[in-house]
């Protein structure tokens, strides 16, 4: 067993080194963004993350900090009081500078959100699957590479409450810093492991990420439980519940959580139970009224659901039809695509690979590169995929 005060010795020298060597500047002024966004330009890579809050706190997604490392100095741009940073977009877009993450899907999206579209992404994640890394975190990869242990109490620190403290700023610049000297060791396991094309087809991929939308929905459960008059009796009291939910800006679920709705339809006429629903709520009495009266409504009266929400649709390219593979025929692939990269980086390369080769769709669900290491693996036991 790791010894405690080892470990955390070298992670507060650790911690130590990263401040001396690196610094940590605030940004929350115009011009200390736009002498930023200039100096960016001229880097060949730079490191980033985001804080944000993402129906946790409040209503939507919404951005709290963005950390930028450019190899020698931590940026900590405040959004709040720098709500435009497009002068910054011009080096998130420049398809020429590197932009190193670990796990970006969220970050991309919420910079999209404010009107970016960042190119030449290299998604640290994926490199360390690539790379057959067993970690399973930024933290362990971070422990595993270079002996630094994450100090994870601010895990879930209210990153839009200013001002800012010391150790949230620090805490914030462990995000960012260690991310390009983990970029250089990562890809030279990825190069040795035979993966980096694949690699940097998943990080295109990454410029594509779309924005999900939050949407009023049912969950499956729902549909399944409920005829249809109570499913658009429920959809409207969601529809009635999101509306309240951005008037007090909080999450939805925290306005009444779905069971509670529930309770209400099949108990007409008790209301809403003390216990379950925001206090805002209990004394907002128009509000109750509003959502009492969906509860009178007909059929006629009552809002569509959506039809995307009421059916099902295949996977792409589903018209495409191929005979599936036996269960003997997955696992001697999925053997050969191990022996050759590595069980983590095979649970990567072939992730969806089962579903559509066992289904009608074959190879035509799955990515280009997939494709061909699927072809090739099949080759050896003369198995045919189509």
């Amino acid at each position: 067993m790791r010894n405690a005060f080892f470990v955390h010795y070298k992670y507060v020298l650790a911690l130590k080194a990263m401040e001396v060597q690196n610094e940590i500047r605030y940004i929350a002024d115009l011009a200390s963004l736009e002498t930023l966004a200039a100096n960016l330009l001229g880097k060949k890579q730079i490191s980033f993350d985001t804080e944000f809050d993402r129906f946790y706190r409040e209503y939507g997604f919404k951005l709290s900090l963005l950390q930028i490392y450019d190899g020698e100095t931590c940026f900590i741009v405040d959004p709040i009081k720098l709500p435009d940073l497009s002068s910054l977009w011009p080096a998130f877009e420049d398809n020429s500078i590197m932009k190193v993450a670990y796990s970006c899907s969220e970050d991309i999206q919420i910079l999209k959100l404010h009107g970016c579209q960042p190119r030449n992404i290299y998604d640290l994640q994926i490199a360390a699957k690539m790379g057959d890394y067993p970690a399973l975190s930024y933290a362990d990869l971070l422990l595993e590479e270079m002996n630094i242990e994450l100090d994870k109490s601010l895990q879930r620190s209210d990153w839009r409450r200013r001002p800012l403290s010391k150790k949230q700023l620090q805490y914030a610049s462990q995000d960012v810093v260690p991310l390009l000297r983990l970029q250089e060791t990562v890809h030279n396991k990825v190069l040795a492991n035979g993966t980096a094309g694949f690699l940097a087809a998943d990080n295109n991929e990454c410029e594509e990420i779309t924005v999900s939308e939050y949407t009023v929905k049912l969950s499956g459960k729902q549909k399944k439980t409920y005829d249809s008059l109570t499913q658009r009796k429920l959809y409207a009291l969601m529809i009635q519940r999101d509306e309240i939910a951005r008037q007090y800006n909080m999450p939805p679920a925290n306005v009444s959580g779905d069971r509670i709705l529930e309770e209400f339809i099949n108990n007409p006429g008790k209301g809403f139970p003390e216990k379950g629903i925001a206090s805002r709520l209990r004394e907002d009495d128009v509000s109750l009224q509003k959502m009492a009266s969906i509860l009178e409504l007909n059929e006629i009266d009552l809002p569509q659901i959506p039809r995307e929400q009421r059916e099902s649709y295949g996977h792409r390219n589903s018209h495409s039809y191929a005979t599936p593979l036996s269960e003997s025929d997955i696992t001697k692939i999925k053997e050969e695509v191990t022996n050759q990269y590595g069980q983590v980086a095979s649970d990567h390369i072939l992730r969806g690979f089962k579903k559509f080769l066992t289904s009608s769709v074959g190879l035509q669900g799955l990515r280009p590169y997939q494709q061909e290491v699927v072809k090739e693996m099949a080759q050896k036991y003369e198995i045919i995929v189509k």
